[in-house]
């Protein structure tokens, strides 16, 4: 064998090394990550597509609205580097209709549940905890109409 063919063996066999492992690298990262995919989606389901209830701080009110400091429902995985989930405000409208509820956790009732009250929009302050329910889907709305809203007395 020339030293020729030699080198050019060679370099075919280096070659499809380089070719053999990188295909490989390829084929796992999609079957290991389709995978992990799943587990993670076991671990930490997904959101609802549509969600017609949200909790979070009450930051803000005005006349006939409330604002409320969620955590983006999209950013539901951990992060990895430490930081803080990302957070949302959203701006609720209150009418006429809506229902304005105050639970009282330190105030129990005989089923051991929170004593819950009916009570006026200005009894909401800043720096509660609300959990406000809607009749749309207000996954992504910046702004919507609440039907009801319940706060934690602190």
């Amino acid at each position: 064998m020339s030293r020729k063919t030699a080198l050019l063996t060679l370099i075919a066999l280096v070659g499809s090394l380089f070719i053999g492992a990188y295909g490989g690298y390829l084929y796992g990262e999609r079957v290991g990550g389709e995978k992990i995919r799943k587990l993670i989606d076991i671990v930490y389901p997904q959101p609802p597509k549509e969600m017609y209830e949200l909790d979070g701080l009450i930051v803000g009110t005005d006349v006939d609205t409330v604002t409320l400091e969620i955590q983006d429902p999209n950013d539901y995985l951990p992060h990895i580097d430490g930081t803080d989930s990302l957070k949302q405000r959203r701006v609720v409208s209150i009418t006429s209709t809506t229902k304005i509820m105050m639970a009282d956790q330190n105030t129990l009732d005989a089923n051991g549940e929170a004593v819950v009250t009916s009570v006026k929009f200005s009894d909401i302050k800043v720096g509660v905890r609300a959990i406000v329910k809607s009749l749309e889907n207000i996954k992504d709305a910046t702004s919507f109409s609440a039907n009801e809203i319940e706060v934690f007395k602190n």
